[in-house]
Parts: structure tokens; C-alpha cells; sequence
């Protein structure tokens, strides 16, 4: 690695940010007296965590720009989606840290709510998606035993970013109410862009193109778990059932796509009806981001861990059933029309319950994950 203290010095500061920005809000509002040493621990805070991204990303580009050369014709195949996430993780942090400057000036306790919902949805589009797709297009071969997917795929990233960028501009809050009925239809054309981009970077993916996999069970002497390989896995079940988690993730965000795409076409052709933003912003960030981090964390960190096995590699399917009921118990309430939950008091009674439920679902999902891998941090080296 270039400058490998860098790295240290990175998620020091990121730390170091967020353990002193995030108290400061919240001790603001209730302790207004001491508000000049809550700004000031505010602006430290954000300092911190945007000199810590600025950090990161210049890691990056220097490692990259370093080593070019050496770098492997799977690590170009990614290449440009990882440059649109350092983009993206740039974008954010200049965001905030402005934003915390304004409110430090005004004196207010929020960060504008407008800019803050775009800097999230930039957030999401400009890191999250890239990141996440990029770790498919390397780990899914791998993992799933699929044909390694063509170095061509890398011309997604340029598709994408075209897609994205006009949306960015056309939904920004300096933008909006600037010019009405020009704004509107770009934003709508972009979303509907976007989805048809990322539907074909999913279908470049080719869960279905499988290669044959000649697993041997191990001999006598072997543990018992290393005995029956998986049928069409290159495993022996040794990480659980981790492809549940893969194959939901990405349908969920699938269903996100088609939603978003089904929405913006109603604002463009004025169809009379409305899909909100809060239902398809849950399926991407929940269904999708977080239920993929669930199964490649427990596939791939136990070997970081020096080990060949998760401790309780039974739990994940239920981890994958937890986490699916979460998403839908929060996202299909979300689509119901407002009207039906007026007109029939169970069915609100209901949605209200199932929304509950979900935050208690999905902590439940996030707890028998954590504790999974500590088991398996705490258990036997490899070998065993």
C-alpha cells in the first residue's frame, strides 16, 4: 500500500468526528447556555469527519494512480464504479460539512431538511449502488458459482453516471421552483434512465448463467461439516445458506427499480397517480444494502478471521427470513393508499402494528449477525 498510515490517520478522524459531532447535536437544543461550545464541538466534529473522507479518497487515488500498472484485469473491471463512489463520498462530505456550517451560523439545531434528503439520495446513488455492485461483480462468481462476468461491464459506470448526474442536478433544492415544469420532467426522465441502467447491470450479473462445480467430499478424517459439498455451490455449507441473502438483496432492489420507473413515468405523462419516495428509498437502502451487507459479511469475513466456518452457519437462513419480513413489514404499508388505511381502521391498525414491528425485526436480524461473527471471531483458528 501507498502511505499505509494513512488509512490509521482516516478512520481516526472519522471516528474521532463522529464521537464529538453527533453528541453536540443532540446536547444543543437542551442545554442552550453552553450553545457557543456546542457549535464549536459541531464544527470540529464536521471538520474531523471531512478531513477523514478527504483523507480516504486521496489514499485511494494516489495508491491507484502509484500502481496502476499492477493493477489485475478484475480490479479495472470495478475500477470506474469505486471512481464514481469517491465522487460521491466527496460530494457528501463537502455537503456536510456546509450544512453544519449553516446551521452553526443561523443558530439552529437541524441541518436543512431539503439539502439533507439530497444529500442522502446522492449519498445512496453515488456510493452505496457502486460500492455494493462493484463487491457483486467480483464475489458473486466466487460465491455463487456464475460465469466471471465480462470486462465490458465496466461500461455500465459511464451509463450510469449520465443517468445519475441529471437527476442530481434536476432534484438539487437550489434548483427547485427555480423554473417550473422544466425541472420536473428532466427528473422524471433521469429516474426512468436510471432504472433502465441499473435493470441491465442486474441482468449482466446472469444469476442464472451457473458453472459446474465438482466438489469432493472430504475424506474420513475430515470434520463432518466438510463431507456433503452443496449441490451447485462451491461450498460445503459451511457459511449457511448466504446466497438467500444475495439473491433477496437484489430483488428487492429490482422492485425498487420498477417503482421508481413506474412513478416518474406517472409525473411525466401526468397519470393522476403517485408513488412515494419513502417506500422505494426503504427496498434500496434496507432490502437491498443492508441485506447484501448481511450475507457477504458472514461469507466473507470469517476467513479475514483466520477461520473456515461461521459458528452457527444454521442461523443465516433464518437471518435472511428476519430480514426479508423486516423490509416488507416497513415497505408494503408504505404503498398502501392513504384513503384504504382511512376508509378501514383494522388495515391502518394493522400497517401502523407492522411498522412497529419491522424496527424490532430488523434489530433482531442485526443482533444474531453480530453475534454470529463475534462466535465465530471467538472460535478455533483455520484448521479446525
Amino acid at each position: 500500500l501507498i502511505r499505509p498510515r494513512l488509512p490509521v490517520w482516516t478512520f481516526a478522524c472519522l471516528t474521532a468526528g463522529l464521537v464529538i459531532e453527533i453528541p453536540a447535536w443532540w446536547c444543543r437544543p437542551y442545554f442552550p447556555a453552553a450553545g457557543l461550545g456546542w457549535d464549536a464541538l459541531r464544527l470540529l466534529g464536521a471538520g474531523l469527519t471531512v478531513a477523514g473522507v478527504c483523507l480516504y479518497v486521496g489514499w485511494l487515488f494516489l495508491t491507484v494512480a502509484r500502481r496502476r500498472r499492477q493493477i489485475s484485469a478484475g480490479a479495472r473491471q470495478v475500477q470506474p464504479y469505486l471512481f464514481i463512489s469517491l465522487i460521491g463520498w466527496l460530494l457528501y462530505a463537502g455537503l456536510h460539512g456546509g450544512l453544519t456550517w449553516q446551521a452553526i451560523r443561523s443558530h439552529t439545531t437541524v441541518m436543512s431538511p431539503a439539502w439533507t434528503q439530497w444529500a442522502v439520495e446522492g449519498f445512496t446513488h453515488l456510493v452505496l449502488i457502486p460500492v455494493t455492485y462493484a463487491f457483486t461483480v467480483r464475489l458473486f462468481p466466487l460465491y455463487l458459482a456464475i460465469r466471471p462476468l465480462p470486462e465490458t461491464v465496466k461500461r455500465y459506470a459511464g451509463l450510469y453516471l449520465l443517468a445519475v448526474a441529471p437527476l442530481m442536478l434536476a432534484t438539487a433544492p437550489a434548483l427547485a421552483g427555480t423554473q417550473p415544469g422544466v425541472w420536473e420532467p428532466v427528473a422524471a426522465l433521469a429516474r426512468i434512465g436510471k432504472s433502465l441502467v441499473l435493470g441491465g447491470m442486474i441482468w449482466k450479473i446472469g444469476f442464472w448463467k451457473k458453472i459446474p462445480v465438482h466438489g469432493a467430499a472430504g475424506g474420513a478424517g475430515a470434520p463432518e461439516w466438510k463431507r456433503n459439498p452443496r449441490k451447485r455451490y462451491p461450498d460445503f455449507g459451511e457459511f449457511g445458506r448466504f446466497e438467500l441473502l444475495f439473491y433477496s438483496a437484489y430483488i428487492w432492489l429490482a422492485a425498487a427499480l420498477i417503482l421508481e420507473a413506474a412513478g416518474a413515468a406517472a409525473d411525466l405523462f401526468a397519470l393522476g397517480w403517485m408513488i412515494r419516495r419513502d417506500p422505494i428509498r426503504h427496498m434500496t437502502l434496507f432490502g437491498f444494502v443492508t441485506l447484501l451487507i448481511f450475507g457477504v459479511s458472514q461469507r466473507m469475513l470469517p476467513g479475514f478471521m483466520g477461520k473456515k466456518r461461521l459458528a452457527h452457519p444454521g442461523w443465516v437462513a433464518a437471518i435472511a427470513m428476519i430480514g426479508n419480513l423486516a423490509v416488507a413489514a416497513r415497505v408494503v404499508p408504505l404503498l398502501l393508499p392513504g384513503r384504504w388505511l382511512l376508509i378501514h381502521r383494522g388495515l391502518g391498525w394493522t400497517a401502523l402494528r407492522a411498522l412497529a414491528m419491522s424496527g424490532w425485526l430488523a434489530m433482531t436480524a442485526l443482533i444474531l449477525v453480530t453475534w454470529n461473527l463475534a462466535s465465530t471471531a471467538r472460535g478455533r483458528r483455520k484448521g479446525g
